[in-house]
């Protein structure tokens, strides 16, 4: 119903058609303000809800030359990371660092965005916030090693066991600079075919068009 402010008494009514129209019964002046509102709503176009793109990369440090591990096996960290391997270094001594697993994942603003990989599960819910992104973050990083041993003919037993390490935050982001946003610690034993042994290192980037 249409009731202007002060108003006694409804001056008209407007009523929704089954074909999707309006039916306006009301005053030739009111008419006139329904047309104005109607227009500006019609000229008003909604912001559309910003995206994000958050890169990610798992780092394995280890003393040393890198284990003979199949995890992130030739895989070689990329340059664009080369301060914050100087910095890890600068904080944790003198590391070998080999790459075990990158994602890139998009969600809109305010919304989850999950992904599952081969070695990294990754849920994001990012807020732009002017210049700065308010996130929360669940990394985790995960991999198969053979923990096997011998059969009594001496034959090989292979044994499959899963690891699962990782890390949940809340945090912020300025555009295209790197955060070390967690690490884990994993030392397993020499025994284990293909085990690591060393530092995961999770490293995130809001990358921002220019």
């Amino acid at each position: 119903m249409l009731s202007p402010e002060g108003a006694q008494s409804p001056p008209g009514r407007i009523q929704l058609l089954p074909t999707g129209q309006l039916l306006i019964d009301t005053s030739a002046e009111m008419h006139v303000q329904v047309a104005a509102v109607l227009e500006s709503i019609k000229n008003h176009q909604a912001e559309a809800t910003p995206r994000v793109t958050l890169r990610y990369w798992a780092v394995l440090g280890t003393k040393g030359s890198p284990q003979d591990s199949s995890i992130g096996a030739g895989m070689e960290v990329p340059s664009i990371l080369s301060d914050v391997l100087d910095e890890l270094r600068r904080v944790h001594g003198d590391l070998a660092f080999r790459l075990v697993g990158n994602a890139t994942l998009v969600s809109e603003s305010g919304q989850e965005g999950d992904l599952s990989g081969e070695t990294l599960n990754i849920s994001q819910r990012a807020y732009v916030q002017e210049s700065k992104l308010n996130v929360e973050l669940a990394i985790r990083f995960e991999y198969t090693v053979d923990i096997g041993g011998f059969r009594g003919s001496g034959e090989p037993l292979p044994l499959l066991q899963r690891f699962r390490q990782g890390v949940k935050l809340n945090t912020s982001l300025e555009p295209d600079e790197f955060v070390v946003v967690g690490e884990n610690t994993i030392r397993n034993s020499d025994r284990v075919t293909g085990a690591i042994d060393g530092t995961i290192f999770y490293i995130v980037q809001w990358p921002v068009a220019k």
